[in-house]
């Protein structure tokens, strides 16, 4: 057992040496350098195990109770989100990651309980990081479309000049831009064709879940309904403007360095160093006073 974790521990601190020099000499990390190794080859789809795992795992999700209300909330965030997923599958996938580091921390217990608490707290790391996604995801996602939207609401006021045919517009704006709202947008035509219009905006405007998507919902309908919403769309496009610039000057305030994931894992292993020297002293003097 003492050669098993004195072996650990050498091979802590050579990968912590190897961390730190990395960072300190600005090496290219490893996703870089296969990037730059595979550049100028084709890639081929591979199937990942990780995702047939996964696979097998949803195949079980509807054991997983829950209620109605929990359930309809999570599907409109991983419907937001662009997540194929049901939310008894996203769940599932979730208890399972942590129930395979929980079993981790099982059977460190047994070996060794000093070392239980590194699995012990990646269980917990990897329980908030998962159940965490779907909202991390929705929000990167929202905060692309409202990105797009000043650019199309003023496409929108200036088309509305020459031309009151919604549908059209928003067919028109579909072929010459390519983005996340786009994409939404597509979704719309498709509704609006096969369908009402004002249900397959209000559809959008429950996808999405914006203030500035329900503002620019409201002057569509206006529109199909047959109002004048040109000014209105002019100034809505300013507005989201300013809210924009607004967000870009705060996340500048906001902006914190980033740390590598070579810093985390050599901050980790010392932690490991520092507890299996802690752990030999306290069996040291615990052989002493006995």
């Amino acid at each position: 057992m003492k050669l098993f974790l004195f072996s650990l521990i050498v091979v802590s601190i050579a990968v912590s040496i190897y961390c730190l020099l990395a960072i300190l000499l600005k090496l290219p990390s490893f996703k870089v350098s296969m990037n730059i190794s595979s550049s100028g080859r084709e890639k081929k789809k591979k199937v990942i195990n990780l995702q047939i795992i996964e696979s097998y795992i949803k195949s079980y999700a509807q054991l997983i109770p829950m209620s109605m209300m929990k359930e309809s909330s999570l599907q409109k965030k991983l419907t937001s989100a662009n997540m194929p997923d049901t939310p008894k599958q996203y769940v599932s996938v979730v208890y399972a990651y942590t129930a395979f580091f929980l079993l981790l921390t099982i059977i460190t217990f047994f070996i060794n309980p000093l070392f239980a608490v590194i699995p012990f707290a990646l269980t917990g790391l990897v329980y908030y990081m998962k159940i965490n996604e779907v909202d991390r995801k929705s929000s990167a996602r929202k905060k692309e479309i409202e990105h797009n939207l000043p650019q199309f609401t003023s496409y929108v006021a200036n088309s509305l000049s020459s031309n009151r045919n919604i549908l059209e517009i928003i067919n028109i704006y579909n072929q010459n831009y390519d983005s996340e709202l786009t994409k939404e947008l597509l979704i719309v035509v498709a509704d609006m064709r096969t369908g009402n219009y004002q249900t397959a905006l209000q559809r959008f405007n429950a996808r999405i879940n914006s203030p500035l998507i329900s503002e620019l919902v409201r002057g569509l309908i206006a529109s199909i309904n047959g109002d004048d919403m040109t000014i209105y769309f002019e100034s809505l496009s300013m507005k989201m403007d300013k809210l924009w610039e607004q967000r870009i000057r705060e996340i500048a305030l906001k902006k914190e360095p980033k740390l590598s994931m070579l810093s985390y894992i050599s901050f980790g292993l010392s932690l490991l160093s520092v507890a299996y020297v802690m752990y030999n002293l306290v069996i040291a003097n615990i052989g002493i006073i006995l």
